[in-house]
């Protein structure tokens, strides 16, 4: 592979990692999935549209936080399609969720067993004001008799508090098309993330490593 090529390509990866990190917004984490897990949710069966929410808020900050990955607990008895499913950021209502905010984070793949479950969309990240009262709510675009999809919750003691965040302890539940319902001291497990996972931050690290090492290369062959 030429040396230009390979310096092309880590410069790609490198722009890459710089816009993931969120470096023109403010870093955003907060998770309950270290929760012990008490219950959980049903979010299939009885032939409706189900709909599963929590709330959290945002913190002090300035400009916004633009996040495209919430991570959910999820059960499942069966093999059940994760593009069924879409999660969305909605405004706080008089507590419970309003209006959504920015566009739908998917998944892909399926779900045999018990395990997170990865909803992005990093083409399209949805943008969070600071002191601002939020829900992330998923929702099961399909109708199914029997129950084969939960997600897991656990009872907290108190809100979690992480990076610029704090989640709750209020859980809400609807049929698409009815009022919500909510549950005091129950929190879904769910993380709410734009800060990249540590690989993110080596990719970037060996692009820039690659690009120092291509220019000393450049400047040795000239002397």
């Amino acid at each position: 592979m030429k040396i230009e090529t390979l310096r092309n390509i880590f410069v790609a990866s490198l722009i890459m990692f710089m816009s993931g990190t969120g470096i023109k917004a403010a870093n955003l984490d907060v998770s309950s999935l270290n929760e012990t897990i008490q219950a959980a949710e049903a979010l299939n069966g009885n032939n409706i549209v189900k709909q599963i929410a929590t709330n959290f808020s945002t913190g002090s900050f300035t400009g916004t936080a633009d996040i495209w990955l919430v991570q959910l607990y999820l059960n499942s008895f069966s093999t059940y399609n994760l593009a069924n499913l879409s999660v969305r950021i909605f405004t706080d209502n008089a507590g419970v969720p309003g209006a959504a905010v920015g566009t739908a984070l998917t998944a892909t793949g399926s779900l045999t067993a018990g395990g997170v479950v990865d909803f992005t969309n990093i083409g399209s990240p949805v943008s969070l004001a600071p002191s601002t009262n939020y829900w992330v709510v998923i929702k099961n675009t399909v109708s199914t008799s029997g129950t084969n999809l939960n997600w897991a919750y656990g009872y907290p003691t108190s809100p979690t508090v992480g990076l610029n965040a704090t989640l709750g302890t209020t859980q809400a539940v609807n049929s698409v098309g009815t009022g919500w319902t909510t549950f005091a001291n129950t929190a879904q497990l769910v993380r709410i993330t734009n800060v990249p996972e540590p690989s993110t931050y080596a990719l970037g690290t060996i692009g820039a490593l690659t690009i120092g090492y291509v220019a000393r290369r450049r400047k040795t062959a000239k002397v």
